[in-house]
């Protein structure tokens, strides 16, 4: 029991300081062949403290995107926020959840390569991006609010929001970041299988197998029997029909042999 409870206690604090969802991945690019591991784990942070990744959304009245990767904000949005969007009113600040912590996913493409930055050194070729959808957006009751984290490769740490565009009346925002944990490190490409296991393909092989044989067993039997027995009925046509015929007398004997504890003769049919 002390051993579960500590098992338990480690997966806990694991979790706590990894994050509330994965905040590691690895991306693959099928056509080169490539793969890069990306760890967001230094931009979260536990509860409490401040959300170092945010953005002042220019020409507003002091309207902020605060983000906590992985995480929930400490902005005053509503619990499942890792995008939150603090709007400023006269009266007081209103807050949106902008991006749901568990709708968080890791994506890539290859347009995100930044051009200054094509010098051939890979790891600048391989950014990563965050989507996020929220809420029901209200600036448009029709939308929920999307937003997009793409974090390029610098030597930022943790990195900043350089560039803000929103669309679909301000439902839909995407942020360009630059970060040293938007460098991707290299690792072996290995490609997805099909979902398909190695046992699952032995079966599939061996009862396909298995159909053609028994295809076969019976197809040649019945051309046997036409042309040496001469048979002209359906059961003439069954090769070894008297032994097919047998098989579930012995299956029933079988069974009364084995519910009678294997003892020979001591069982009368039923």
């Amino acid at each position: 029991m002390r051993s579960i409870l500590l098992a338990l206690a480690i997966v806990a604090c694991i979790y706590v300081v990894a994050g509330e969802v994965n905040c590691s991945t690895t991306i693959k690019d099928d056509e080169k062949k490539q793969a890069f591991y990306f760890d967001l784990n230094p931009l979260y942070h536990g509860p409490g403290h401040s959300d170092d990744v945010f953005y002042r959304v220019p020409d507003s009245d002091g309207d902020v995107i605060l983000i906590n990767v992985c995480g929930q904000t400490t902005a005053e949005c509503a619990s499942d926020t890792s995008v939150c969007f603090q709007k400023s009113t006269p009266q007081d600040y209103v807050f949106y959840q902008m991006g749901k912590t568990s709708s968080q996913n890791f994506t890539h493409e290859e347009h995100w390569e930044k051009p200054e930055q094509a010098n051939g050194d890979d790891r600048y070729s391989h950014g990563l991006v965050v989507t996020y959808t929220g809420q029901s957006c209200p600036f448009d009751g029709s939308r929920t609010f999307k937003a997009t984290l793409e974090i390029f490769c610098s030597n930022s740490d943790p990195g900043f929001i350089y560039e803000y565009t929103a669309t679909n009346s301000g439902c839909d925002v995407v942020m360009k970041m630059d970060s040293v944990y938007g460098c991707g490190k290299s690792v072996p490409y290995v490609k997805d299988d099909d979902g398909t296991s190695g046992g699952e393909v032995f079966a599939t092989v061996v009862l396909v197998l298995l159909l053609v044989g028994v295809i076969l067993y019976f197809g040649i039997g019945a051309f046997y029997q036409w042309k040496v027995n001469h048979a002209s009925t359906f059961s003439e046509f069954i090769i070894h029909k008297d032994f097919w015929v047998s098989i579930p007398f012995l299956v029933r004997d079988g069974v009364l042999f084995i519910s009678h504890g294997f003892k020979k003769g001591d069982y009368v049919s039923v």
